[in-house]
Parts: structure tokens; C-alpha cells; sequence
């Protein structure tokens, strides 16, 4: 019964009281142990035992996801991915996909499997290669080239002179002094002389291209009789460019027609001519290619090429030829093409053989 006591209303105010101040402490000691229960899962997930644990498991879906919002991945690719690792039993897609060995025995294994259905289903299989290409990039985003330190014997770059036009140079050796290029038949149409600065730019497994400046220190003799320019290492590398579609060096024979390009008011014909010439392909991509003939056609017109990688049927692909340049030897010309017209099926075997996967 409320007598309206100034006395019992002070009990019942200090009553109330003390049920939060009792409720507000259980609810920060319970804030204090989830968080160091937090602290000891994160001082545990950084352990050594953790990871290498965590690396050797079997693929979850949530790592598919966490790869597929850092690589960029669509529907259909994530889907793909997660298909892949369930069905091949995957190592942890978070840490595998940086293992080119692992990467390229998982997808060459599930290439193999959808290459042997009858019919193939070239649309899955575009998606598998775009998803590839995708996980190369992410990974070359994460082990992005600072410095020329990194170059490695082997590694094809091009020397720019003056005029920027690009001059093909193959890198011999790296030490720290700097890297060393032989000066081939085509660089010695453009010899930097010592001390002199120049730009030189080169591209990564993944096709992202990287420019710097750097500088001629000296040259050397060996043995053959050829000569070695050392360049001075720069660390001022500038991603420039990042291409659309693997590209592999290559030197398979292709023969190639002329097309007419007939217009017939708004609408545009092609007429492939019946005469075939013969080129050799210096690089390819599902996008374009290089190729190296005898014939001085200029840019601008329409070819039909006819070629056959190792392990595929002959596939066709119609290109526009965007440039033209004499070789140094100044016999040959190399055609700088864009595939206009080009199957899936076509660009599919293109990757396949890029891959190494037939």
C-alpha cells in the first residue's frame, strides 16, 4: 500500500538504483570477457599452428567468398570456384591460390574433366578461364613488382627510344649492381650510350605492364662475341596498363587471307579472299595476336587467319590489323592484330594451350 511516505519513496529510488548500476556491471564484466575472449581467438588465429592448420584444410564456402569479394569474382565464377574445390577436394583457396603448381593442377584437372563431355559446354568453360585469369590478377595486385631487382633472367622487356618507339630486349642476368640485356639485332638500331637515361617497360605473367626510367652503366663483352648492356636498377615503377586476356609467346606457323570489306549501304560484308599466305605467330591471345610474314600490309585492313595450336582442331578468327612494322632484320613485317570475329570455341582452345592444359 503506497502511503506517500517521503521515506519509502527514497527506498524504492535507491531500489532502482541499484538494480542498474547491478545490471550495468554484469553487462560490462560480460563485455570484458567476450573481448578477451576475442583477444585470445586473435592471438590464436596468428599462431603458427593456427595457420598452417588453417593452410591445409579442405576449402569452405567462406573462404570461396572472402576470395570471390577480393578478386572481383561474379555470380557465375563463384559459383565455378566453389564447384571446383568441393569436386577436386581443394586446399584452402585462400592460401592455395597462391601456389602457381596447385592453381595449375586444379584447373588443368577440371579443364580435362569439362573438355572430355560430349558436347562441351563452352560457356562453363569461358567462365573457368575468366575465373583463372581473375585469381592470377588478385594474386599479382598482392605481389605487385616495386623494383627491376625482381626481374628475372629471361624475362622479356622493351627499351624505348627517343622517339618511344619500343626496341625487344631479353633480360640475361640480375645482380645488384643491376640487370644485364644482350644487345640484339634489333637494339642495335638504338644503342644507349653510357650514363644516358631511357624508358623501358615490361609486363608481368598476368599482363600488368610496368614502365620506369633507368640508366645505361656500361657495356660488356662475353665470350660468343656478343655484347651485354648494364642497366642500373630503378625503383619507380609505374603500372601503366593491365591487358584484358592472357598472351603467350609463341612461333606456330598460320596462314592468312585478305579480306574485302564490301558496303552495301548501312550494312558492312566481308568477302575472304580465296589466296592464302603464310605467317608465323609471335604471340596470341584470345583477343589478338602478333605475327610475322612477308608482306607489307598496312594498317587498318581485314585478315582471316587459320591456325592450329598444338592439341586443338584448326580454328579461324577474322582480326583487324591495328599496326604494322618492319622487323630488324628488314625482310619481314610484323601485323599487330585484333580478333573482330572469333567462336568461343576458338578462344577457349586459345586459353587451353596458353595454360598448357590439353
Amino acid at each position: 500500500m503506497d502511503t506517500g511516505s517521503p521515506i519509502e519513496a527514497r527506498l524504492a529510488s535507491s531500489g532502482f538504483v541499484y538494480s542498474f548500476v547491478a545490471c550495468f556491471l554484469a553487462i560490462a564484466i560480460v563485455l570484458v570477457i567476450l573481448y578477451f575472449i576475442y583477444l585470445k581467438y586473435k592471438s590464436l588465429t596468428k599462431s603458427k599452428k593456427w595457420i598452417e592448420a588453417n593452410k591445409n584444410r579442405q576449402t569452405k564456402f567462406s573462404d570461396v567468398r572472402k576470395i570471390a569479394h577480393e578478386a572481383n569474382l561474379d555470380s557465375a565464377e563463384k559459383k565455378l570456384l566453389w564447384s571446383i574445390c568441393k569436386t577436386h577436394h581443394a586446399r584452402n583457396i585462400q592460401f592455395s591460390y597462391r601456389s602457381e603448381n596447385e592453381m595449375q593442377n586444379l584447373f588443368k584437372s577440371e579443364f580435362q574433366r569439362m573438355n572430355a563431355q560430349s558436347p562441351r559446354n563452352e560457356e562453363k568453360i569461358s567462365v573457368l578461364f575468366s575465373l583463372r585469369y581473375k585469381l592470377e590478377k588478385l594474386y599479382d595486385r598482392k605481389h605487385s613488382i616495386t623494383s627491376t631487382k625482381y626481374l628475372r633472367p629471361g624475362q622479356q622487356i622493351r627499351v624505348l627510344d627517343e622517339n618511344r618507339n619500343p626496341h625487344d630486349a631479353t633480360v640475361q642476368k640480375n645482380t645488384p649492381e643491376g640487370f644485364y640485356i644482350e644487345i640484339s639485332a634489333e637494339l642495335k638500331n638504338f644503342k644507349p650510350k653510357p650514363l644516358s637515361k631511357f624508358m623501358i617497360n615490361f609486363s608481368s605473367a598476368t599482363g600488368m605492364l610496368y614502365q620506369c626510367v633507368v640508366m645505361a652503366a656500361r657495356y660488356e663483352d662475353i665470350p660468343n662475341g656478343k655484347e651485354l648492356l648494364l642497366i642500373t636498377h630503378s625503383s619507380t615503377l609505374k603500372v601503366i596498363q593491365k591487358r584484358m586476356t592472357k598472351r603467350q609467346g609463341t612461333t606456330i606457323e598460320c596462314l592468312f587471307s585478305a579480306v574485302k570489306e564490301i558496303k552495301a549501304g548501312r550494312k558492312t560484308k566481308f568477302e575472304v579472299q580465296q589466296k592464302k599466305h603464310t605467317g608465323t605467330f609471335i604471340d596470341i591471345s584470345a583477343g589478338g595476336c602478333k605475327i610475322s610474314c612477308g608482306l607489307p600490309i598496312s594498317s587498318n585492313q581485314y585478315i582471316q587467319l587459320y591456325f592450329k595450336l598444338p592439341g586443338i582442331i584448326e580454328h579461324q578468327a577474322q582480326g583487324l590489323i591495328i599496326k604494322t612494322k618492319k622487323s630488324a632484320d628488314e625482310k619481314t613485317f610484323v601485323l599487330y592484330i585484333k580478333f573482330t570475329d572469333i567462336n568461343i570455341a576458338a578462344k577457349n582452345d586459345i586459353y587451353a594451350a596458353i595454360y598448357d592444359y590439353f
